[in-house]
């Protein structure tokens, strides 16, 4: 066989196997790594970090941001678009509009 024109071009599996295995055992192989590898990933994608195109989920700080999206479990804070939410102080402000809870007071034009 010769080798790719490519310069380390697509590099699919990082252990080829031998061609002295039969070529039942090495489809299988392949396929059984990918099936793990698919569900290693998912799991470690819920349960730890995931960082994708900017978008990162941190399980620990419990903090989600995605194209300038914050979310802090603990401060209970959400930030999309200069749109915040805030769980103690019970304040939300979206397009210049807030409501404050404690006060009961809704402003629309401010």
């Amino acid at each position: 066989r010769r080798r790719s024109s490519t310069p380390g071009g697509r590099l699919t599996l990082p252990v080829v196997t031998p061609w002295a295995e039969p070529q039942n055992e090495n489809q299988w192989q392949e396929r059984e790594t990918w099936i793990d590898n698919s569900n290693n990933v998912r799991n470690w994608a819920e349960t730890q970090k995931w960082d994708d195109n900017t978008q990162k989920w941190d399980n620990n700080n419990q903090k989600w941001d995605n194209n300038s999206q914050k979310w802090d479990q603990n401060g209970q804070k959400w930030d999309q678009n200069g749109q915040k939410w805030d769980q103690n102080g019970q304040k939300w402000d979206q397009n210049g509009q807030k409501w404050d809870q404690n006060g009961q007071k809704w402003d629309e034009s401010v």
